[in-house]
């Protein structure tokens, strides 16, 4: 089974259209390109420590396999972090990068498997929720696994998902 490897990027081009996004106190309290690549040096052992672990049970959980070895991460100063490509906001929190980072790796799990993603949508979504904000229906899923990584929990309810 592949386990996937983050490799994390300060990607200064990159990082330069975020931080035109601030103006003002904003933008002063955006952190430099080299505070974000000490911060980067920072979280890269704290998830080091996490990540086999962290890959396999999300794996277990929604019963699909990584299809990608390798992941590049960005990380920027301010801004919303997003799954693809995956970018990760600089934290205060290291903890809340972590968490974060794992938010946006179970929707790229979700990605990989788009087919199975789009029929159990039709399955849960489509029914109970489909009124709801987009956003919410593409977070349903992703907070019931993470829930389950979070306590250690098999994935009793989420079966649907692997069918």
């Amino acid at each position: 089974m592949v386990i996937p490897k983050v490799i994390f990027r300060y990607s200064w081009v990159y990082d330069q259209r975020f931080r035109a996004l601030f103006k003002g106190k904003e933008l002063k309290d955006y952190p430099s390109g080299g505070e974000i690549v000490k911060y980067i040096s920072r979280v890269k052992p704290i998830w080091a420590k996490q990540e086999k672990r962290i890959f396999l049970e999300l794996s277990k959980i929604m019963g699909l396999k990584w299809r990608d070895p390798t992941v590049i991460c960005y990380t920027i100063g301010k801004g919303r972090s997003f799954s693809d490509p995956l970018t990760v906001k600089y934290f205060e929190n290291k903890n809340d990068f972590v968490d974060c980072l794992t938010h946006e790796m179970i929707h790229q799990l979700q990605s990989q498997h788009q087919r199975k993603w789009d029929k159990w949508r039709k399955m849960v979504l489509d029914k109970k929720f489909k009124d709801g904000p987009m956003i919410t229906q593409n977070h349903i899923l992703l907070h019931a696994v993470h829930k389950c990584l979070l306590l250690n929990e098999p994935a009793r309810n989420l079966h649907h998902f692997s069918v």
